[in-house]
């Protein structure tokens, strides 16, 4: 099950339904390519068929060549152009971030998002016990909360205040009525 993703810097390419270029090598697609090879049948002419790089083919036929010779290879490599490296690096990040800001400033992608899942403040937990059309007691409340009364107090004033309950009565028989 993919994760829910609130924020827009969580969302991938993908799931905005572009799809990735490359190729992927599936086990099938190996041993196809393996069989090919026993039938010896050129590394180019295997990337021919299935469309692939010579590279490619080569490495996934050769994993024990890619293992001892490329990684000396490529750490010879890394260690002389280590700066030249970094500065690619950069530039294709560079690339993609504008690639994937001009993207997301074309769609709206807020119709990918999920909606932040609502906190289970003192607010929040007042409102799910009131139910329509029924006074409440300041007791009751504080009674299904288990908090202090100026903790639930605060809360009441600032449900008032946005017109979600109504407050009535004396000041130690107030009555608390949740707003249709």
């Amino acid at each position: 099950m993919n994760k829910p993703k609130y924020y827009k810097n969580q969302l991938t390419l993908a799931d905005l339904g572009v799809k990735d270029g490359r190729k992927k090598i599936t086990p099938e697609l190996l041993v196809e390519m393996k069989n090919l090879r026993a039938k010896k049948m050129s590394y180019q002419k295997i990337a021919n068929k299935f469309n692939l790089s010579y590279n490619c083919v080569f490495l996934n036929l050769n994993p024990q060549y890619y293992k001892e010779k490329f990684k000396k290879i490529q750490n010879k490599y890394i260690e002389k152009n280590r700066q030249k490296i970094r500065e690619k690096a950069r530039e294709k990040s560079k690339i993609y971030k504008e690639k994937r800001k001009q993207l997301f400033d074309s769609i709206d992608y807020k119709k990918y998002l999920t909606p932040l899942p609502r906190k289970n403040t003192v607010k929040n937990r007042i409102l799910d016990f009131l139910i329509e059309d029924r006074p409440y007691k300041f007791s009751e409340i504080k009674a299904y909360l288990n908090k202090d009364f100026p903790l639930f107090s605060r809360a009441l004033k600032e449900l008032q205040n946005e017109g979600k309950v109504i407050l009535s009565g004396k000041i130690y028989h107030r009555i608390v009525q949740k707003v249709k």
